[in-house]
This record gives structure tokens, sequence and C-alpha cells, in this order.
């Protein structure tokens, strides 16, 4: 919700940006009265009102919600006004995105509610950032409960908060409105595991193979280890996977794929979990497929 009023001269106005959080009460009581447009009933109703009632703390609760433009019009956005006299009657109840009740103390109360006004762009993005993640990682959720079950010591995380940080931090590319996901580097596992050897990725037919060398030389690597695969398809935001498959030693699993009706782009990723479900290592990417029908 806004108000907008015209400031007597510049000078209360820079005293008002030095000190905002001082000007609800001192500098903007020198603002000349004001034409005020209250959004109280859903843009409806027109209220004239003088600035020093406006800016008055009996009116309006507004900590760090001053604003101000290079014309020297001063924008208040608040989200809590407080009425003592109730100038809309003691309404109770909710009109449009605006909440009535009566507080404790016996004052009504107009809250808004739903979309914030005012975001700045970087909140765009981090809302952006966060939905594309959210999608990406529904489908997979079985395999990630495996690939980030072990959470950062001392963090209250579980397996979806730690991966949605891992991939929101590293796997989105662009700018808002412009952003989406960076496949190559999307992890759906992650652990102190040596990282798989090799990893290779093939399409024959209906069938992704996935091929890596055992490596058994190096420390941390067993030949009991089990690889996990995964398939991801972003056209329909859906995946397969195996989270038991073939050991370390063998060198090789296969997923075979449903029976494509159009060309499918395949995401695909390779990671070992220990035979004993304990440790983990993090995902490789092994390339971009795509299946074309014949």
């Amino acid at each position: 919700m806004f108000n907008t009023c015209q400031a007597k001269d510049k000078q209360i106005v820079d005293k008002a940006l030095a000190k905002p959080w001082q000007s609800t009460d001192k500098v903007l009581q020198g603002l000349w009265p004001c034409q005020c447009l209250l959004n109280t009933l859903n843009g409806l109703c027109e209220t004239s009102l003088s600035s020093k009632l406006i800016f008055s703390k009996s009116l309006f609760y507004s900590p760090h919600t001053i604003i101000f433009n290079t014309s020297y019009y001063i924008l208040i956005q608040y989200i809590m006004a407080r009425l003592p006299n109730g100038f809309n009657g003691g309404m109770k109840g909710r009109i449009g995105n605006i909440v009535y009740y009566t507080n404790k103390w016996g004052n009504t109360v107009a809250r808004t509610i739903g979309v914030k006004s005012g975001s700045k762009g970087g909140e765009f993005a981090n809302q952006t950032a966060t939905a594309l993640i959210t999608y990406l990682l529904k489908p997979v959720k079985p395999f990630i409960r495996i690939g980030f079950q072990n959470t950062p010591p001392g963090m209250e995380w579980n397996y979806h908060n730690y991966a949605s940080s891992v991939n929101k931090l590293n796997a989105i590319k662009g700018t808002y409105p412009n952003q989406e996901v960076d496949y190559e580097k999307v992890m759906f596992a992650k652990g102190e595991m040596p990282l798989p050897a090799n990893a290779q990725v093939a399409l024959k037919d209906n069938e992704i193979e996935f091929t890596w060398d055992a490596d058994l030389e190096t420390a941390g690597n067993y030949s009991r280890d089990q690889v996990m695969v995964l398939a991801f398809f972003p056209q329909s935001m859906k995946a397969m996977f195996l989270t038991s498959g073939a050991r370390r030693v063998e060198e090789r699993e296969v997923l075979t794929l449903p029976r494509f009706t159009s060309s499918m782009v395949i995401e695909t990723y390779l990671a070992f979990i220990s035979d004993d479900r304990m440790l983990m290592s993090d995902s490789v990417y092994t390339g971009q497929l795509v299946w074309d029908k014949k």
C-alpha cells in the first residue's frame, strides 16, 4: 500500500534521507498537507488527510519503509496501518489484499497480504531460482534422499534443503528474467568418496549405457561400491534412475528407456555409494543425449 506527498523543500528530504529511521515523526512533520490515495477498499476509497496525520506514529506503523525519489516525492510503503479511531468504522475481515482486525489494545489494524509491492529485481531473481530448483528436484526425490543424506554437520538441514542450496548456488545461469537451469552443473549427489573415473555414457537403441573405470588403486574406492545413475528429461521434467546399480568393479550399467513418440533430450549423471550405504561421491555430469524417433 502506498501514499504519496510532496515535500516542502529539499532540505527536509535530505534530512530524512540521512536518517530515515528517525523520520516518521520529527523530520516529516514539516511536509505540506497533501492528498493521499489509500488503497483501503481495494482501490475504491480516496481520503484527504494532512501530512502531520499521515506521518504521525499514532496512525501508521512503518519501520524501515520510507523511500525517496529524485523528484522529492515521498513514497511510503507500509505493511501494517494502525487506526486508533477506526476510519473504516472498526471493520473486521478481508477486502481485496487487506485484512482488518482489532488487536489486544482495542485498536483497528489493517494488514496487507499477498504479493509484496516494490520487490526488487534481486528478490524476483531469487524467487525464480528457487522455483527452478524446486521443479528440478521434485521428480528425483528418492535419488537425492540418498545422494544428499550426509548433510553438513552443525546445520539443521534435511536432504532436500541441502540439495536445493547446492544447486541454487551453482546450477542457475542467466540473469532475471532469463534464468534457467545449467544442467552441466546440476548435482544429484554430494559426498566425500572419490569422483567416478572416466565416466561415460552412450545411447544404444532404447538403452542408455553408463561406463566407468573401477580405479581400485585410488584410496576410498572399493569393488563392492554401487553405482547410482540418473537420466533427466528437461522437456517433460521427469526422470529415470537407479539407486542400487552395478558394483564398481563391473564398470557398466544400463537404463532402459520408455518408447518415446518424439525427439527427447536426456541429461545424464552418475555417482557411487559405498556398500554400507553410508558414504557418497559427488555426482558427475556424463553428458547430453538426444533420442530421435527412427
